[in-house]
């Protein structure tokens, strides 16, 4: 999967009907942005729900 592909999944997934725009913008400048562009620790090779939800919980979950 692209990385595109895979903050298209997120914000979709975690936006409110018309709010996509703000989510987006709440994705890139959270810290789930800064883990899955460190492509040293493999994060973006994770499942995106795991990402998902490591998200909406605000950290990698174990």
């Amino acid at each position: 999967m692209d990385i595109g592909r895979l903050y298209s999944i997120m914000i979709e997934d975690c936006a409110k009907p018309g709010e996509e725009v703000n989510e987006m913008i709440n994705t890139f400048k959270s810290f789930i942005s800064d883990e899955i562009s460190n492509f040293k620790i493999g994060v973006y090779y994770q499942n995106p729900d795991y990402l998902e939800w490591s998200y909406r919980k605000g950290q990698l979950l174990d």
